[in-house]
């Protein structure tokens, strides 16, 4: 039944010291009961039990991002996600157990004149309202984490982020040498081609300390050992001025303002050269087809600029131009 889905599991024991912002009597006790009146002969105990599902899952997540907050400023960027996410959790539940208290089964009301259409159409109702419960749900935890995660002071993703490159280059130079000293199948290239392609990716983007800490990282590596992982002629060694050139190019652009290059009612292309981007601002959300089109040509959607963007090259331009026939 409809109320079975929206059971939670992942649900944290609180740990001393955290905030508790979720109470069972946030969800209106007299509408979680009358939301099982037609399908519960206890619809005060399963009424209860949302209320307490509610609670639990809001303060266990709550636990559970509670340690990943270092610093002030993300403890008040958590306090305010979360309240947030409490006051729209407690916005879903409510319309949902509005749509499921409309829902009666023959097992409660009796069969006699049941009406089954009826209510298996209510009962679809009471299921939308859930999966938008749950969709939402997915959504806003992602979006908070990744907040909380972004605030971080810049030392520590940096710290991070070179720490999960050192680990891949680590792997693949690691399958390197076994290759190298007859113990492993493997395509030697491959692995090469992996390490030339994290770290050239990193050079257009300008990650200048990133290019040039995993060129020393190969470099170490090849004075250990006989035969070095990555040649001395390959463009690898070519990619710290790669970064540097890249990192000019951006300052350059920083100096430069967005440019509509097009429009059309209720669209618009803006090459925005301080964001690195080209960004389609639509004037109402797109509709599928355009959703659809837009993701097939890597298009990302930015909460933030409020725009759809890819980074700023002239295959952009001409895509964007494509998508929404512009061209």
């Amino acid at each position: 039944m409809t109320d079975q889905q929206l059971d939670f599991t992942d649900a944290l024991p609180l740990d001393t010291g955290v905030p508790i912002i979720a109470s069972p009597s946030d969800i209106n006790a007299e509408l979680a009961s009358r939301a099982f009146n037609g399908t519960s002969f206890t619809p005060e105990k399963r009424g209860e039990q949302r209320q307490r599902e509610y609670a639990d899952e809001v303060n266990g997540f709550y636990a559970e991002l509670w340690p990943k907050a270092k610093t002030d400023e993300q403890k008040a960027l958590l306090a305010e996600e979360m309240e947030r996410y409490r006051q729209g959790y407690i916005k879903h539940m409510t319309a949902y157990l509005h749509s499921h208290s409309n829902v009666v089964s023959a097992f409660i009301a009796g069969p006699s004149k049941f009406p089954v259409a009826r209510m298996q159409k209510r009962g679809q109702w009471a299921d939308n309202k859930a999966n938008d419960l749950l969709e939402w749900r997915t959504r806003a935890r992602q979006a908070i984490q990744r907040k909380l995660m972004d605030a971080r002071p810049q030392e520590v993703k940096d710290a991070a982020e070179w720490n999960a490159l050192a680990r891949d280059i680590a792997g693949s130079l690691g399958v390197i040498k076994e290759i190298d000293e007859g113990h492993s199948p493997y395509t030697r290239s491959a692995f090469v081609n992996s390490i030339v392609g994290k770290v050239e990716r990193l050079a257009h983007n300008d990650e200048v300390e990133l290019v040039t800490k995993a060129l020393q990282f190969v470099t170490e590596y090849n004075e250990r050992h006989k035969k070095p992982a990555i040649s001395s002629r390959h463009k690898f060694w070519t990619l710290a001025t790669v970064a540097e050139q890249a990192r000019g190019r951006l300052t350059v652009n920083a100096t430069q303002e967005p440019e509509v290059i097009a429009h059309a009612e209720g669209v618009e292309i803006v090459v925005n050269p301080q964001a690195d981007r080209v960004q389609i601002i639509f004037a109402a959300k797109p509709s599928v087809e355009i959703i659809g089109k837009l993701k097939a040509e890597a298009w990302n959607w930015s909460p933030r600029e409020g725009a759809w963007q890819r980074k700023l090259t002239e295959a952009a331009k001409y895509s964007a131009k494509r998508v929404t026939g512009l061209l």
